[in-house]
């Protein structure tokens, strides 16, 4: 090793435009913080000085820097960032480029190691989501319960309230009840016997239920969907059942002297015509006889056959049975309907006593 050997660790060199550049440890200062420019001695030795109090940029420490190379190089051993200032104030250790890539590099390796995925077993998850199913249907069922025991305490409670009131009344207030809470205009929905009261409100008074409906006086359907129910029914010729049961529901609640009553046949003279059913696809206007004969093909009906109930103690009047005929009925077939019509009255609790004929 040799003696008294120097290395320039810094200088200033001064060219002959008074232009000057400064190198540090070998570099080469690309910015410069103290902008003197040159223009007699004092000049040059005040740059001097002020080169001289600086210190080297220390850089921050060798660690991992794969995402980083590109704006780092290593110089002696520690990282610089590609901008570094090289030097720096006395008081101050790394330059701003370096200390900003300090903080970068801590920023990325605490990312890293919180991104390391612990191994799980299988049947650890497994037996995980298992206790999460469990639960999950845990609570659907108790959201389930709930819900229907608030829904029940709202009926009970609503049922106290209405139960002094005449039956049309409280079917009335279950359906703006059952409307009310429909989310949607499209989803409202109704009872079978409300559907029923709404119905003869509108054959009794269409003026009146257009009023009503109207004013929402009342929570009624409109009257497309009563035409929409009407065509929905079965219409054809031999016994309603529909009537029948009607009948049997007023009867079950009365005692059995007031069941009796008598049957009422009656007929109506028709125009000679076949239409055509979209609901069964056949032609109307035949002789039909329904269940009771079979009749023979062909033949228009221009006569109507009506067989009604007409209670003793009661003023209503319910078709039970209808047919078509062409002209008056044979005997033995207007024989059969009446029997017949006796006992499917008598299967739905009404007492026949009499017949009695309306024509001649």
């Amino acid at each position: 090793m040799k003696d008294d050997v120097y290395a320039i660790l810094k200088s200033v060199a001064i060219h002959e435009d008074l232009t000057y550049v400064i190198h540090a440890n070998g570099r080469l200062l690309r910015s410069w913080d103290a902008e003197i420019n040159i223009f007699s001695a004092q000049d040059v030795e005040a740059i001097v000085q002020i080169v001289h109090a600086k210190q080297f940029c220390r850089g921050c420490p060798l660690i991992d820097v794969t995402n980083s190379s590109r704006v780092t190089k290593k110089v002696g051993g520690r990282l610089h960032h590609n901008d570094c200032a090289v030097l720096t104030d006395a008081d101050k250790e790394v330059c701003a480029a370096c200390a900003n890539l300090t903080k970068s590099l801590k920023r990325k390796a605490t990312s890293t190691r919180s991104k390391r995925k612990v191994p799980v077993a299988a049947s650890a998850l497994r037996k995980r989501l298992i206790r999460a199913t469990a639960a999950r249907e845990r609570k659907k069922a108790d959201v389930k319960h709930l819900s229907e025991k608030l829904k029940n305490a709202l009926t009970a409670t609503l049922d106290d309230i209405i139960k002094d009131l005449p039956e049309v009344q409280k079917m009335a207030v279950r359906a703006a009840v059952m409307q009310q809470a429909a989310k949607s205009p499209r989803g409202h929905r109704y009872t079978a016997d409300w559907l029923m009261v709404c119905l003869l409100l509108r054959l009794t008074s269409p003026k009146g239920y257009n009023a009503l409906s109207s004013m929402r006086a009342l929570p009624l359907p409109s009257t497309s969907r009563l035409v929409q129910l009407l065509k929905g029914l079965p219409c054809e010729y031999g016994l309603n059942k529909f009537a029948l049961e009607s009948i049997q529901l007023q009867m079950t609640s009365k005692p059995d002297n007031q069941t009796y009553g008598c049957i009422i046949i009656d007929e109506v003279k028709l125009r000679e015509t076949t239409e055509f059913n979209r609901t069964t696809c056949k032609f109307d206007g035949f002789i039909d006889y329904g269940d009771v004969a079979r009749a023979d093909g062909g033949q228009l009906a221009d006569h109507a056959l009506v067989i009604m109930f007409n209670p003793m103690f009661d003023s209503w009047v319910q078709p039970i049975a209808s047919y078509a005929t062409k002209g008056a009925a044979p005997g033995w077939v207007l024989a059969k309907m009446v029997l017949n019509s006796v006992l499917q009255l008598h299967e739905h609790g009404a007492r026949v006593m009499n017949m009695a004929p309306v024509y001649v």
